[in-house]
Formats: C-alpha cells, structure tokens, sequence
C-alpha cells in the first residue's frame, strides 16, 4: 500500500472504531523503564592509624625536647596524655628528672608550665636541686625573671629552699642582691618563710634592721603570714608599726582573713577602729574576705 492510502485506510478505521464506541488506549510515548540492578560499591580503605603513645613514650619525648631546650614544647607533650591529673604528674616527673641533671633547665621547663599546682610543684623541686648547688645563682636567676607571674613562683621556691637550709643565711643572701623591688619581694618571702618556721626568730631578726623603711616592710610581711592562721598574733605585729601605709595594708590582710574564719569578731574588730586610714583598710579587707 501507498503511504497516501495508508494514511487515509488509519483515519477511516480509527474513525469506525470511534464510532462503534470503542476506546482506544494511549499510545506509550516512551517504552517503561526497566530497574537497573545496582553495582555494588566498596567501602573505603581505612586510613592507617598511628598507635597511641605509652606514659614512658610521652616521657621519654618531653625529657628529651627539653634537653634541646625547647621547654615550651616540651610542656605541650603532654596534652597527648587526657587525664588533667596525669599530665600534671608527668610534667613533675620530668622536671624531677629534669632537676637531677641540671637544675637551671629543670627551673625553665617549669616557667612554661600552666598556672597551677604542677607549676609550683615542678619549680620547687628544681629549686630544691639547685639551692644545694648554688644558692645564690637560683636567688639571681629568680629574681631576675621579667614576668612578675613567673617571678612570683620563683622567688617564692627558691626562697622556701633557703630558710628550710639555713634561715639567717637566706636573709644574708637576699640583702646582696641589688637593690630593686625583686629584692625587696625575695626578702619578703624569705621573712616570711622563716615566720612560718620560727616568728619570734623572724621578728627579732626584722626589728634590728637598721633602715626603717626596710623594717617596716620585713615586719608587714611576717604580720601577712601570721594573718593566714593567727589573727590575734597578727593584729600584735600590727602594733610595732607605725601609722601608715604598711598598718594600713596590714589591717586590710587581717581583715580579709579573719572574715573566712570568724566573720563575726572580725566585723566586731574593723567597725570598732577609730576613723581613719587603717579603719577603711580594715572595712575594706573584711569585705573582701566575705566577696562583696
């Protein structure tokens, strides 16, 4: 058949079919997808893990970068290790390690420890190693440290180590350092210290000073330590001195203490003083140990 008659033998047949009143089902426009079956895809290779350090690996590693003198380094080692309380145990082991070989390193790897009681722990033992050496060399180097943060820990160490050895001789070596607030601090410390261990030693030794000022300092310092845990005895070495800025600063630390133990007669105490300086030092110190 011709294309022309194909086409008109379509159009009368649909026609008859619409007639007879069939229906004729919509031609597909495209043929219905078949599922394709999909490929099965491989997990991806692990990556290679790296074993965790052991507690000597860690040690091991910090001692050795800070032979090399890289403290800071050194120091950070140890964040490999989770536990806060066990980083703080083996900074101090490896300063004790530290402390046996050469106590200076010992000291530096302990200035770059965080805040806190594995600093201080670590500076103590390097003083203590260093003190039995050369004493005078771990004062200079303490009181030499440029930030105030780092020279308080320090001083306070290497001065704890002096008066534990020989009280009188920490004192000696204290007054040959150049004159300086550094020295002033190591002195303060030292006296105090030795307050701790023997007061009437330490008060006998600062009232025969001869400079006024220097006394009246020496004086406060061991009224400061004798606040901690003695107010009566402290308010006593508040009496040796005169009126001024050191009763004043003292009154306040009496104050400030005495409000954590006894708020009630240290309130008794400070309101009752007569108007003045040393009075509003005291009102001041005993709102400050009750954290207004």
């Amino acid at each position: 058949m011709k294309r022309g008659h194909h086409g008109l033998a379509t159009f009368v047949l649909t026609g008859w079919l619409l007639g007879a009143g069939c229906a004729i089902p919509p031609l597909p426009l495209k043929p219905p997808a078949t599922a394709v079956p999909r490929m099965p895809t491989s997990a991806p290779a692990a990556a290679p893990t790296t074993p965790l350090e052991t507690a000597d690996q860690i040690f091991a590693r910090m001692v050795a970068t800070a032979r090399q003198g890289d403290y800071a380094a050194a120091s950070l080692a140890a964040t490999a290790i989770r536990s806060e309380g066990e980083r703080a145990a083996m900074r101090e082991r490896v300063a004790t390690m530290l402390a046996a070989e050469d106590p200076p390193r010992a000291a530096g790897f302990a200035l770059t420890l965080p805040a806190g009681g594995a600093r201080i722990t670590a500076m103590g033992v390097a003083m203590w190693a260093w003190v039995k050496r050369e004493p005078a060399a771990a004062l200079t180097w303490a009181t030499s440290q440029a930030d105030s943060s780092a020279r308080d820990v320090a001083v306070d160490a290497v001065t704890a180590e002096l008066v534990s050895l020989n009280p009188a001789e920490a004192v000696e070596l204290a007054l040959k350092l150049p004159d300086s607030p550094a020295r002033n601090q190591a002195l303060a410390r030292t006296a105090a210290h030795w307050a701790r261990r023997d007061r009437a030693a330490a008060l006998s030794w600062a009232d025969a000073l001869p400079d006024s000022e220097l006394r009246g300092r020496m004086i406060t310092a061991i009224g400061f330590e004798a606040a901690q845990t003695d107010p009566d005895a402290a308010l006593r070495i508040a009496e040796r001195l005169p009126a001024g800025r050191d009763r004043s600063l003292l009154f306040h630390a009496i104050a400030q203490t005495w409000a954590a133990t006894d708020a009630k007669a240290a309130s008794e105490w400070a309101f009752r003083l007569p108007a003045g300086e040393p009075r509003d030092a005291a009102i001041a110190g005993f709102e400050a140990g009750l954290g207004v």
